[in-house]
């Protein structure tokens, strides 16, 4: 069950003994100090005098979220001691108040009748960067909201954060503001997101500091990280590995396609892992582009190509005689829809075998036919997809010819795709020409 139905039924149960051990005390109480050497802000009125969603000061950061506490977020109330022990999951738009809650040394008064008030004395929040303490009281009065009241600690010393919670039938929906800092971007990783023959890939998550509705990158060029979460995006950057690579021309045909399967599923587990964890933080339908250069970008392209039905088409083909699952995904649900290409120098014939190039349809058909088929097949299925291919003029690793023939293969299929050059050889493009080719897809 969720915070509040379940707080609610522990009121219930602990309505009797409330009434009569705590017969005396005011109306309105007013919570104790925790003993802790930071002082526990005290809320001023009980939560039936609680106007919901206060305006945000202009001195201060908005934060918008939920206060999940159902079996998969490991709520629970225990029983004991000075009080109740509550443990929720707090996820909202700003990494720094995210993390799990403790609400320790539970008081439930009578306020007159049959409505009860809870105030949660010690309330913590915790996360890898810091800490918060505060309290939390709510009603049961027909107003099911209540707010809460918290002090930085640690790296966050000299903060505020304040917000007002109510219930919206499937969690506490919450708003609030944080006061005495600007939201800042953070990094993680390496975090692990995929395995290949028992070795861990792993990737970098790159976060602004407001999540609420950012669009995700997955890319192999860090430096674009930092533009892009300036921008609100949330940029993932996997390290993508070809675990059959043997230098020779067209290996990445042997065995059926094996190779193509495993460095393809590698991006389908990093988008995989970027929507769960944009997920964590109330962000549960983001726009997803892909961005790669040279080889990865053909395999980016496939990917991007056959959208959510990606795992489905591989196992269809693995049935008839193609190469099984070459990778295990840290998460292996969720979808694998790209909204956007942005593909860089890319070898892009071998992947989408759908006309000639070097090592295309005519090279396919002589050397795998079926491979063939089912990789050109990708091309139309996901016609919405968005492609923006930048390419070098100069060239003499892929040439620039290969950029023009996918783009005319997809403009003839009816996709919005078109290229742009710069000077320059088998190098990735100037990072502002990038920048600005992604923040368009994403219609910035």
């Amino acid at each position: 069950m969720r915070h509040r139905l379940i707080l609610l039924a522990a009121l219930a149960l602990v309505a009797p003994l409330a009434a009569c051990s705590d017969s005396g005390r005011d109306a309105t109480p007013t919570p104790t100090d925790s003993p802790t050497t930071t002082a526990t802000p005290a809320v001023a009125s009980a939560p039936t005098a609680v106007t919901p969603f206060h305006a945000v000061p202009a001195d201060s950061v908005g934060v918008t979220g939920e206060l999940i506490c159902d079996g998969s977020a490991g709520g629970t109330i225990v029983a004991g001691g000075p009080g109740w022990l509550f443990v929720c999951e707090l996820h909202t738009s700003d990494r720094r108040v995210s993390g799990t809650q403790t609400d320790d040394s539970f008081r439930i008064y009578e306020t007159g009748g049959a409505a009860l008030v809870w105030v949660a004395e010690d309330s913590v929040i915790v996360n890898d960067e810091g800490r918060w303490r505060g309290i939390v009281q709510a009603g049961d009065s027909g107003t099911p909201c209540g707010e809460a009241h918290y002090v930085g600690e640690g790296a966050y010393d000299g903060l505020e954060f304040r917000y007002y919670f109510c219930d919206t039938g499937e969690a506490a929906e919450l708003r609030g503001w944080i006061t005495g800092g600007e939201p800042a971007p953070w990094r993680e990783g390496p975090e692990e997101y995929a395995y290949v023959n028992g070795e861990s890939l792993s990737l970098y998550v790159h976060m602004p500091a407001d999540l609420t509705g950012a669009p995700i990158v997955v890319t192999g060029s860090p430096e674009l990280a930092e533009g892009l979460v300036d921008e609100g995006v949330i940029v993932v950057e996997p390290a993508i590995k070809d675990p059959y690579d043997t230098g020779e021309p067209g290996e990445l045909l042997n065995d059926h396609g094996a190779p193509i399967r495993a460095m393809a599923e590698q991006y389908a587990c990093a988008i995989r892992f970027a929507r769960e964890r944009a997920a964590d933080d109330g962000n549960h339908d983001p726009l997803v582009v892909l961005n790669a250069f040279s080889v990865d970008a053909g395999t980016a392209a496939h990917v991007a190509l056959l959208g959510a039905t990606f795992e489905d088409r591989w196992d269809e083909f693995a049935a008839a005689g193609g190469p099984p699952g070459q990778i295990q995904c840290e998460n292996n649900s969720g979808s694998t829809h790209v909204d956007a290409l942005v593909g860089m120098a890319g070898g892009y014939d071998m992947i989408m075998p759908a006309y000639d190039g070097e090592y295309g349809r005519a090279y396919q058909l002589e050397r795998d036919p079926e491979l063939q088929q089912f990789l050109a097949s990708a091309i139309g299925v996901h016609p919405g997809l968005k492609v923006r291919l930048l390419h070098g003029t100069g060239d003499d690793v892929i040439p620039l010819e290969r950029s023009i023939e996918f783009e005319s293969a997809l403009a003839s299929a009816g996709y919005d795709a078109q290229l742009t050059t710069f000077e320059g050889g088998h190098v990735e493009p100037p990072g502002e020409l990038v920048l600005s080719t992604i923040l368009e897809v994403l219609g910035r």
